[in-house]
């Protein structure tokens, strides 16, 4: 005979569904967060990766503009004086840049191939020397826009500035990859006077 003040040990039914429930229902949110955490490093790497990417190839680039000189021959850019040479469809420039190793000016080319940005620089002066095209921007970006802007360089009395844009993206596979677009303007160091 069962006393009727002795607590019965152990759970019913009921009681271990309702505790079931109640697991499942947290183990989902805590699985929802961890993949929501999980996606947001993914994007917050191909962030970083894609400012990387975008602050080496920009300050590359202006670093070469920069140090262009005069081309006083007109072997580089076809005319005799002008400092940069821009393609009709402005995704390309051409000038005569210092190259540190040789200590003399190489006709240089910046141009966009596909979705690249490639250098291509001469043994000498002469644009028609231009080597092989080396691609400067990362494997893990996409270049969807290379700009040109020229201002100054020409019968005018103004400083030669060239302003450099560049649209990029990542080359994740996901519908909302991030992309970024910078742009910097970038003066001739060397004065024309």
């Amino acid at each position: 005979m069962i006393n009727k003040n002795q607590k019965t040990k152990g759970f019913t039914l009921v009681e271990t569904l309702v505790s079931l429930l109640i697991f499942g229902f947290i183990s989902i949110i805590l699985v929802n967060v961890f993949v929501s955490v999980l996606n947001s490093q993914k994007r917050i790497l191909q962030n970083q990766e894609l400012m990387n990417s975008s602050s080496y190839v920009l300050d590359y680039m202006a670093k070469l503009v920069r140090m262009a000189n005069s081309d006083e021959t007109g072997n580089c850019t076809g005319t005799v004086g002008k400092s940069y040479i821009l393609t009709a469809a402005v995704d390309s420039i051409t000038f005569l840049a210092y190259d540190t190793k040789s200590s003399s000016y190489k006709c240089t080319q910046f141009l966009l191939n596909g979705t690249t940005i490639e250098e291509r620089k001469s043994t000498n002066d002469d644009i028609d020397n231009l080597g092989t095209a080396q691609t400067i921007t990362s494997s893990s970006v996409q270049v969807t826009g290379l700009t040109f802007g020229l201002t100054g360089d020409g019968a005018d009395t103004l400083q030669p500035k060239v302003t450099i844009m560049i649209k990029m993206k990542s080359t994740s596979l996901s519908a909302n990859a991030p992309s970024l677009i910078v742009q910097t303007s970038v003066s001739q160091r060397k004065l024309d006077i």
